[in-house]
């Protein structure tokens, strides 16, 4: 059976999902008011980039209460688990169709079989999705073992009984006909919100109480052997693409619109990744980091893998590890998509956090970010405001554990003498219990005010219940 590994990449994806930018963190569609019932798990959906909408161009509406078709869920499920292998043309109903890629990738990854068994040649891409068939996918995708006795009168004799009763074990579905819910309607067709709330309800794409593992979050690069070995190196031009190195050592960002990709760096002194301000006190623009891993295995616990010094970046599918300190973010961040794990504690020190924003207009999306050190760990994300107010920052589809005093930090409290952070929002992250029954040891979100104008959380809920966080 298929299960996310880290490698989520935080599931992995890690993943080859859409990118984040093109799900907008407000509401944008017009059709899900926030009255839906189902309106925080399509908000979510569309955030984590599985969907962009049902009316492309425009993709202002997501039709919840369309039922979803085989071809569609197709494409949610690579997008979700970022399935990248196909097999080579395994159905003979699907030539043309907009999801043929992702059909067949679905066939690789052993979620789909077919649909017209024991021949299982053809897909059946338009046919809707009935809520048996779900269970099935579901089941087949996230590896599910356990099951509940019988759960539902419904269901006996079904094709899909076992697959039903796997889902109500992983607390993935409750029933069909509430509050009675001793029913599945294995039958009936699954509707685009229905699954958006399924999906949701699995903590994103990764099996409920099991930590997903790096490279399956974030893609996977070339093999150590493949890629060519650099030192430190400064970059040479504007719109400089680098790719395929192995450095040891640092590469700093001097020009504009320059791309980093499919790269390793081992760090040898702080900030393997740097994109620090020029002489005359400018920011070099456009820098982005995409499928890159920095590893702090050759050094102690005190360097910081990836620096802006107040200039911006983007830093997507990261994997950045074997450090105790994690990415310093100042200004004009985004960090998506990534996994980031603070795990060592060679030396003594406070402080130690997967991701530190102590800057403005910063977006921190989808990503999973774990404080694991034995001792030190503030949080698994921080918000600072002791060097200067902080404003404008999303955090938004991330799942958190820390072996800390808090999962997250929001910002200050009046106490300590520093200004509180505004417009500081926490959307639709999901907090592990990994190392504490509240995540942190002094709750989820610490040092967030909520009556400051802008400051907002709605959607966070606990990684293995789903229980909501106010």
């Amino acid at each position: 059976m298929l299960k996310r590994t880290l490698g989520f990449a935080i599931a992995a994806t890690l993943l080859s999902i859409l990118p984040v930018g093109q799900a907008q963190a407000d509401d944008r569609f017009s059709d899900v008011p926030s009255s839906h019932l189902f309106h925080d798990s399509i908000r979510w959906l569309a955030s984590s980039g599985i969907t962009s909408g049902c009316n492309p161009p425009a993709n202002d509406r997501f039709c919840p209460e369309e039922a979803v078709s085989r071809g569609e869920m197709a494409a949610f499920f690579a997008r979700a688990f970022g399935f990248t292998d196909r097999l080579d043309d395994p159905f003979v109903d699907d030539d043309g169709s907009t999801f043929e890629a992702d059909i067949e990738r679905l066939a690789a990854a052993g979620v789909t079989k077919g649909c017209n068994p024991p021949a299982n040649d053809r897909f059946c891409p338009e046919e809707a999705v009935s809520r048996g068939e779900m269970a099935a996918f579901f089941a087949r995708a996230f590896g599910f073992t356990n099951r509940l006795d019988d759960p539902f009168v419904d269901d006996d004799g079904s094709t899909f009984e076992a697959d039903i009763e796997r889902l109500a074990a992983a607390g993935v579905t409750k029933g069909c006909n509430p509050p009675a819910n001793d029913r599945f309607c294995p039958e009936e067709p699954v509707t685009r919100a229905q699954f958006a709330a399924f999906l949701h309800r699995t903590g994103g794409g990764s099996p409920s109480g099991e930590w997903p593992s790096a490279p399956s979050r974030v893609g996977t690069l070339s093999p150590d052997s493949e890629l060519t070995p650099s030192g430190t190196f400064t970059t040479s031009s504007d719109g400089q693409v680098i790719e395929g190195l192995y450095v040891t050592g640092q590469i700093k960002i001097a020009h504009d619109n320059v791309t980093v990709r499919n790269t390793k760096v081992d760090l040898t002194g702080d900030y393997g990744l740097y994109v620090p301000k020029r002489n005359d006190g400018s920011c070099p623009v456009g820098t982005v980091f995409e499928n890159v891993e920095v590893d702090g295995r050759l050094l102690d616990d005190t360097y910081t893998p990836v620096y802006g010094n107040g200039c911006g970046f983007v830093l997507s599918k990261a994997y950045i590890h074997n450090t105790g300190q994690g990415v310093k973010v100042m200004g004009d961040v985004t960090v998506k998509n990534s996994y980031i794990v603070t795990s060592r504690a060679d030396t003594d020190g406070p402080h130690r956090t997967a991701i530190s924003v102590r800057g403005s207009n910063n977006k921190i999306l989808n990503n999973y970010l774990v404080c694991s050190a034995s001792s030190g760990c503030s949080s698994a994300l921080s918000v600072y405001t002791d060097a200067k107010p902080v404003d404008n920052v999303l955090i938004e589809g991330n799942l958190l554990a820390g072996n800390a005093a808090y999962c997250a930090r929001g910002g200050s409290v009046e106490r300590n003498g520093n200004p509180p952070a505004s417009n500081v929002d926490f959307i639709d992250n999901a907090f592990s219990l990994m190392f504490h029954p509240q995540c942190g040891r002094s709750g989820f979100i610490a040092a967030h005010d909520t009556d400051i104008d802008g400051n907002e959380r709605s959607g966070n809920y606990v990684y293995e219940t789903g229980q909501p966080i106010p």
